[in-house]
């Protein structure tokens, strides 16, 4: 994973309670991720949110989603490396899932098309 990533997964790991209380239901804004991690950078909070998920360290949830009082939910993640509960209130333990990582790296990120025609 990249540095950014894995700066983001302890970002990520701080939210999550000691007894996985609320593993399942950790989130993180892109800009608050961008403002905990110092950086203006949307796009790359997005892209080390992906390696994230691909690398199995962290599985989505929830999607985010724009609520009808027009005020934004961030997406849910649970992180495989800590216990979480289940929907009856019962321990789940840690699935790590990137123990069972087939090897293969994620595609490197595709630059936007150049505009080949800028207006003036």
């Amino acid at each position: 994973m990249s540095m950014g990533a894995r700066w983001l997964y302890i970002v990520l790991a701080g939210y999550v309670s000691a007894d996985g209380a609320n593993n399942g239901r950790v989130y993180r804004s892109y800009r608050d991720a961008c403002r905990d991690l110092g950086t203006r950078s949307k796009t790359s909070i997005k892209r080390w949110f992906q390696e994230i998920e691909y690398y199995g360290f962290a599985v989505k949830t929830y999607e985010g989603c724009l609520g009808l009082d027009g005020h934004g939910e961030a997406p849910h993640w649970r992180l495989t490396e800590y216990p979480s509960l289940d929907s009856r209130g019962f321990h789940l333990a840690p699935t790590r899932d990137f123990e069972r990582w087939d090897g293969v790296l994620l595609a490197p990120a595709e630059s936007p098309p150049k505009n080949r025609n800028p207006s003036p």
